[in-house]
This record gives C-alpha cells, structure tokens and sequence, in this order.
C-alpha cells in the first residue's frame, strides 16, 4: 500500500500549493510559509515512497485503509497552515477535518473577520474533499484491478468506455471542473463579487456549505443564494449520470431512481 500512499502526498503537494499562491497574493506569508513547510514535507513522503514496488491487485480492506487514512492524515497535516489565521491548533483542525469531509461545520464564533486566504483555503479543502482524492488515483498509476478498486468499478474491464477506471476519473474530474467553472460564473451574474462566488461556489459543488458570512447564505441575496442552492443540488447528483448524459444517455437523468 505504501506506494499509493506516495502517489496521495503528492497529490495533497500540488493541492496545498493553490492556497499558499493565495496566501501569497494577499500578502498572507505567515500562511505562505507554513504551506511551503507542508510542500516540502509531503513531498520528502511521496519521492522514497513511490520508489517502493507497487502491488499488481489491492484488497477491499487495503482500500478502505487508504481512503480512512487521506480523511485522517490531511486534516492533521492542513491544520497546521490554516492555523496561521489567528486560530489555535485545535481550532483549525476542526476546520480542516469539516472542510475535507464537507461537513461544514465551524466552531468559529465569526469568519466575516477573517482574511480572503482563510475563506479560500476551507472552500478549496471541501472541493478537492468533495471530488475524492483517492478516486483521482487512477490517472497517474497503471491500469488494471487497484486502479479499477479506487474508483468503485467492480466490474471487469470491457468494451464500454464507461467500463475503464482511466477514464472514468477523467470524465469526473471534467464534469467537476465544468460545474465548478458554471458556478462562479451563475453567481457573479445573480450579483455575487468574483471572490465571493469562487468560495461559493467551490463549497456548493462539493456540498460542502463553508460561507464568508456569519449569516451564511443570507448574507449572499436571495438571487445568489437561491443558484448555491442549486449549484449543491447538481453536485450532489450521483457524476455516473452526467458521464452518460454526455454519451447520449440523456434520458438517465431523468429515469434514474
């Protein structure tokens, strides 16, 4: 299993280093540094870890421990940047551990005084939280049963595109860009400021629920609260739909129970 695990700090590498040019752009660097500290850690995980051999299959319970794993070690590991927003340690774990499980909950009595960095940072943990970073995997390791195994095909790899693990992590991560894109662009048009649309609209696709006000969606406006709304409806639609919708399967969306 210890490959995947090299496979996942990278991920989580490349992930933290959104926030961080954020933190950079707002003149956050006490945020910067952190996440340059987290960067080079993960990576110092991922290079001895990915040079291991890699299992040709992997267990149920080998998945399950991954997957239990990534919802325990990033949390533990993002905390410690989100922490350089006025928060304790204690406080900015429980922020990361309901942004990756887009939980949404705060234990924060106010965020309306908290910097553009902090606001971004959650609303980017839920989405990459709601996408799964382990359904990623299987676009950067070999085909076969453990790539198969992360995204949830049981089924032997057949004619059917639909069928393959490659693409099926493909085709979810297309279809999450293009709500994701879709959202901020509905929401600046029902009269939200870019900022506060991305936010948004990266916690509503994820049906995550981070907010940059204390009233929650009341402080977005009826016209923009009423599109977040409907930006959670369409991301909590099971993907496997709209991968079908896009091979002429439109009628799934509506006969599916």
């Amino acid at each position: 299993m210890l490959p995947y695990f090299g496979h996942i700090s990278t991920a989580l590498a490349i992930l933290a280093g959104v926030p961080m040019l954020v933190a950079g752009a707002t003149d956050n660097y006490s945020a910067l540094w952190r996440y340059l500290v987290v960067i080079a850690l993960l990576l110092a995980i991922c290079i001895p870890l990915m040079r291991r051999p890699r299992p040709s299959d992997l267990q149920v319970n080998e998945g399950l421990v991954i997957t239990a794993t990534v919802f325990i070690l990033a949390p533990l590991i993002m905390a410690f940047p989100l922490a350089a927003h006025g928060l304790t340690y204690g406080q900015a774990l429980f922020e990361a551990v309901s942004a990756i499980t887009t939980t949404g909950l705060s234990t924060l009595a106010s965020v309306e005084n908290r910097p553009a960095s902090f606001l971004f940072a959650r609303a980017w943990m839920q989405w990459y939280g709601g996408l799964g970073i382990v359904a990623l995997l299987p676009l950067w390791i070999p085909p076969g049963p453990a790539a198969r195994r992360f995204v949830g095909l049981d089924q032997p790899e057949g004619d059917d595109p639909l069928t393959s693990a490659r693409f099926y992590a493909r085709r979810i991560i297309g279809v999450y860009l293009a709500l994701t894109a879709g959202g901020v662009l509905l929401l600046w048009l029902l009269g939200s400021d870019p900022f506060t649309a991305l936010v948004h609209t990266l916690a509503a696709v994820s049906t995550g629920g981070f907010s940059n006000f204390d009233a929650n969606l009341a402080g977005l406006g009826r016209p923009a609260a009423v599109g977040t709304v409907l930006l959670s409806v369409l991301g909590a639609l099971p993907f496997m739909l709209y991968l079908q919708a896009m091979t002429g399967r439109v009628r799934s969306i509506w006969t599916d129970v």
